[in-house]
């Protein structure tokens, strides 16, 4: 199962908090977590992401006071590996990579090489079983570089490593 746990404590809170994760830039409700009224002293919060993005997400927190203002908190990235694994080797590489996957779920992955402008150079796929599996990824005529090379499962990212072509 995922999860991601985000905790906050405040003093005056009427509707509660919304932790919202989104792009950086755009932010969507997941959740809402009711007050539990006026104190003095801090009151601890909670919430849980149970559908959590795999990759980088971008999470924030609204809280609405008792006179009905809000406050939007600073805005905190989070990066959730997601339900695979995905180790390139040999690093750096030559003319082939050997990407060892791990998946939780059977089925079609596609592999996407990024260079450092986050442009595609690269991609591939295949149908795979859940567990552990070694794919061969020929480099070609990929030019000497660093690069991402980026495993996506269902539309879903799953996995996300660095490697050095020579």
């Amino acid at each position: 199962m995922s999860l991601l746990v985000t905790r906050w404590s405040v003093r005056e809170l009427s509707f509660g908090g919304r932790p919202e994760p989104g792009d950086g830039a755009t932010f969507n409700t997941i959740g809402r977590v009711d007050a539990a009224g006026h104190s003095v002293s801090p009151i601890d919060y909670a919430f849980k992401d149970f559908a959590p993005l795999p990759g980088s997400s971008y999470y924030r927190l609204e809280q609405v006071v008792l006179d009905g203002s809000a406050e939007l908190s600073r805005v905190v990235s989070v990066f959730y590996k997601g339900h695979g694994r995905l180790l390139p080797y040999p690093n750096p590489a030559r003319d082939m990579l050997n990407m060892a996957i791990e998946l939780e779920n059977t089925g079609y992955c596609e592999w996407i090489v990024q260079d450092g402008s986050a442009r595609t150079v690269l991609k591939g796929g295949a149908a795979l079983e859940a567990g552990s599996q070694r794919k061969e990824l020929l480099l070609g005529k990929l030019a000497a570089g660093a690069y991402q090379l980026v495993l996506r499962q269902g539309g879903s990212e799953i996995g996300r490593a660095r490697f050095v072509k020579q």
